[in-house]
């Protein structure tokens, strides 16, 4: 089953993160990073925004049709 983000959703999230209002998400150049809490510590996952970029475009083709 597909999960689908609503563009509101999107916008609040992007709106916080370029406000720093987002303690967790940092974003440069090339990368975002994205740190959390677990039980077992604190992670932190980086993703390339290209591929960020790819994705949801396969992701929104998959939508449109």
């Amino acid at each position: 089953m597909l999960r689908v983000i609503s563009k509101e959703s999107v916008r609040r999230g992007n709106a916080s993160t370029i406000h720093g209002n987002s303690h967790g998400v940092s974003v440069d150049g090339e990368n975002v990073s994205v740190r959390y809490r677990t039980v077992s510590g604190e992670c932190k996952m980086t993703f390339s925004r290209a591929k960020i970029e790819s994705e949801a475009r396969k992701a929104y083709a998959k939508v449109v049709r």
